[in-house]
């Protein structure tokens, strides 16, 4: 009985294997040739079958196929992207998987195709390591490029190297690929780079310009490093049709050369600003801003520059803040303002600033450095030079009448700058031990809050602190 309790059992067994391993064969085969290359698969909500999926692509599959040579980062690309069809919404394609033949990758091709128009809207991963690139990358409307960090020194991350000269090797949109609003021309949205480096070893070449890209636009955590091309910067960003983008966050420019610009914001329209760069360089300027209605926070300038920042020396800027500023010890002008009809070094004389408000400026040189050039005065009389080593507020009003030949109204509480009201306030008067006030306080209030003393309120006028309240 037990043997043949044992053979009866052992049959099924047998069988329940054998119906296992049919079940699993019924189950995957469908799924493999439900299976695109690289696409995921997903379930059919209607009737549970596996289908493939175009929300992932995994470009690695496509490497080293006949048309793509080993190692081919962006032919790679280009194919995922070319086998979505022209049905696909959206787009997340990983290119981190790509093996680098002979340790390292090459780019034929942009990751686009020659005019950008494989532009189906997607998220690229770029895999870390080093990726020349021949050409500028015109990214189209609602791409994002993603690298796997930023480092200058290049040995970590993601680092697209230029071998090329004369352009941008990132530029956002164009009138071709941008769709076309009524009343606007072409406009981008949703145009982003993020955890990479760009390496402009050649010289001579820019970083990043954006002209047509406007909402969710932004830059964060980009390296921009050996760019010196003339009339060229490390970013630059045409506000009058990128206006509400940004912020471009998070910045690192290193500048060769002596004609290094490690941003430029230029135009009418408004954006989110530039916040936290570090800019080294030197030139004429390391930040030039244009533009009106923009924030520049949080910045340090070093190197040999002449400004750090220089404000209205191309273009009229108005309403603007700028917040936080620290300027290398060799830098000339922390801040230089231009003025409409003030020729000055860096400065044309043809256009305006007004509704500037600068605070926490900070200097690290001695006292051949400015902190504050303001040229903002009367015409015939010399620039306003705030040599503080920590300005707290600078601010520039309106112009004094229907143009700024006046000069335009003006505060600060420095107290090392000439014919720039502020308020001060002490124990008694005179300050010290006399009624004087000096040339560089014309125009400033005094507040006495000595209880015994039945005046309070002075203001500085024709050297002598005069009673007023």
């Amino acid at each position: 009985m037990r043997i043949v309790e044992k053979s009866i059992a052992t049959q099924v067994f047998r069988s329940g294997v054998v119906a296992l391993v049919a079940a699993v064969i019924c189950l995957c085969s469908p799924l493999a040739q439900a299976q695109t290359p690289g696409n995921k698969a997903v379930y059919n909500s209607t009737d549970s079958s596996p289908i493939a999926s175009t929300a992932y692509v995994d470009a690695s599959v496509f490497d080293g196929l006949p048309g793509n040579t080993r190692g081919d980062v962006c032919a790679d690309i280009y194919q995922a992207l070319n086998s979505l069809g022209t049905s696909a919404l959206m787009a997340v394609i990983d290119a981190r998987g790509i093996p680098q033949a002979s340790n390292a990758y090459t780019c034929t091709k942009t990751p686009w195709g020659p005019s950008g128009t494989n532009a189906i809207p997607s998220v690229i991963l770029l895999p870390a390591g080093k990726i020349p690139i021949g050409t500028t990358w015109i990214l189209p409307n609602k791409t994002r490029i993603i690298g796997e960090g930023a480092d200058s020194t290049e040995t970590t991350g993601t680092v697209l190297q230029a071998s090329f000269s004369g352009s941008y090797m990132l530029q956002f949109g164009n009138s071709s690929i941008c769709p076309t609003t009524p009343g606007s021309g072409p406009v981008c949205q949703g145009i982003g780079a993020e955890n990479l480096t760009l390496d402009g070893v050649v010289g001579g070449i820019g970083g990043i310009t954006n002209s047509l890209s406007q909402e969710r636009t932004y830059v964060d955590h980009v390296s921009l490093i050996n760019f010196g091309g003339s009339g060229l910067y490390g970013l630059k960003v045409a506000t009058t049709n990128a206006q509400n983008s940004g912020p471009y966050s998070n910045l690192m420019f290193q500048g060769t050369g002596s004609s290094s610009v490690c941003a430029e914001m230029i135009g009418t329209g408004p954006t989110r600003g530039i916040h936290n760069i570090n800019c080294s360089g030197s030139g004429t300027a390391g930040i030039e801003l244009d533009a009106s209605g923009n924030s520049l926070e949080n910045i340090t300038v070093s190197g040999g520059f002449t400004d750090g920042i220089l404000v209205g020396s191309n273009s009229t800027a108005r309403g603007n803040v700028i917040l936080n500023v620290t300027g290398g010890s060799v830098v000339t002008n922390i801040i230089h303002v231009c003025a409409f009809g003030v020729a000055n070094v860096n400065c044309s004389g043809a256009n305006s600033v007004s509704d500037l408000t600068i605070m926490q400026v900070n200097k690290n040189g001695g006292s051949g450095q400015t902190t504050i050039l303001d040229d903002n005065v009367p015409q015939g009389t010399a620039s306003t030079v705030v040599t503080d080593t920590h300005a707290a507020i600078y601010a520039i009003g309106e112009p004094m009448g229907s143009n700024s030949s006046n000069g335009v109204s003006r505060f600060t509480t420095a107290t090392h700058s000439l014919n720039v009201p502020t308020w001060l306030i002490g124990s008694g008067i005179p300050l010290t031990g006399t009624n004087s006030c000096t040339t560089d306080q014309y125009g400033s209030l005094y507040s006495d809050n000595k209880a015994s003393d039945s005046a309070t309120l002075y203001v500085c006028v024709q050297g002598k602190w005069t009673f007023i309240h």
